[in-house]
């Protein structure tokens, strides 16, 4: 399992308070925060069991989502709906987004190892049962925070 994804799972759930605040003033802006923000989650989580091509969809889905989350957060204070849930939260969307942004770079090079080079697809180097063995034989560069 990607370190991140606990990473994001913590932030969505600190962004709920404001989430529910956005939906009381803007219900349009305060769905489309929550499916955004819960976008992320599940993109990662898919993507941590896909095969290199699809991993690699889940990935940029969950980077645009998580941009979006920030957005939605930074357009609700423009518009006067939350006040700011301070830096601690918008560094975390940040760390959440530049890992994505990594990672997303990090499988376009994998993606791009020749068919061959793994059962049906996969590069040898990838796992598509990452977490099988959390201590042993697991892929080291999937396993960094990249950050």
């Amino acid at each position: 399992m990607l370190r991140i994804y606990q990473v994001i799972l913590d932030t969505i759930e600190a962004l709920q308070p404001w989430v529910r605040r956005v939906e009381l003033r803007d219900k349009d802006l305060g769905r489309q925060f929550r499916r955004a923000s819960n976008s992320i989650a599940l993109n990662v989580a898919e993507g941590m069991y896909s095969r290199v091509r699809n991993r690699q969809v889940r990935y940029d889905t969950a980077l645009g989502s998580a941009r979006e989350t920030l957005s939605c957060l930074e357009l609700a204070q423009r518009c006067h709906y939350v006040v700011s849930p301070g830096e601690a939260l918008y560094n975390q969307l940040r760390q959440i987004i530049g890992t994505l942004v990594k990672l997303a770079a990090w499988n376009q090079r994998a993606g791009a190892a020749p068919h061959g080079s793994g059962a049906r697809g996969l590069t040898a180097s990838h796992s598509h049962y990452q977490d099988q063995d959390q201590d042993q034989g697991h892929d080291q560069d999937q396993d960094q925070d990249l950050d």
